[in-house]
């Protein structure tokens, strides 16, 4: 019998904003093999031309399994402006 554990990774916003492009929102359930203990999730960081503050977005995890016990599952994610090489 095969187990494996499902939690849900979800981005949002803090001050970086995705209405504003500063990055691509995603929402993904992952699963979790037996004595896995990492799954990769990629978040795509938007180009602009705007000179900027550092934002920050945040990531998410949950889950409803009660198997599954997630510690620190509220990531900070920093996006440091690189647009004043444009200038």
């Amino acid at each position: 019998m095969r187990v494996y554990f499902l939690s849900s990774v979800s981005t949002y916003d803090i001050s970086a904003f995705t209405v504003l492009n500063d990055y691509q929102a995603k929402s993904q359930l992952v699963t979790l093999q037996p004595n896995s203990v990492q799954e990769e999730f990629t978040v795509s960081i938007l180009e602009d031309l705007i000179v900027e503050n550092t934002e920050q977005f945040g990531i998410r995890v949950t889950s409803t399994d009660p198997q599954v016990n997630i510690q620190n599952g509220d990531l900070r994610v920093s996006i440091e402006d690189d647009d004043s090489k444009y200038k």
